[in-house]
């Protein structure tokens, strides 16, 4: 059982990351959206979340860009 038991935990693992990489898009491409439509106090504090929440993914340049740019 023991072998069992660490795939399940690697299975477990594999799968919050592709829900944190899910969430960080998610949240992206919402800050996105606020920069198209104006809103630049929304858009600042999505990108803004981003950065702080996840600042070693794959669109901290991007977001650290808006976060300086809204």
């Amino acid at each position: 059982t023991p072998l069992y038991s660490s795939a399940a935990s690697d299975v477990y693992k594999r799968q919050a990351k592709t829900h944190r990489n899910q969430v960080v898009e998610a949240k992206v491409k919402l800050g996105r959206c606020y920069v198209q439509l104006g809103d630049m106090k929304k858009a600042r504090d999505t990108f803004f979340n981003v950065m702080m929440e996840y600042p070693e993914n794959m669109h901290a340049p991007e977001v650290s860009f808006y976060v300086g740019y809204s």
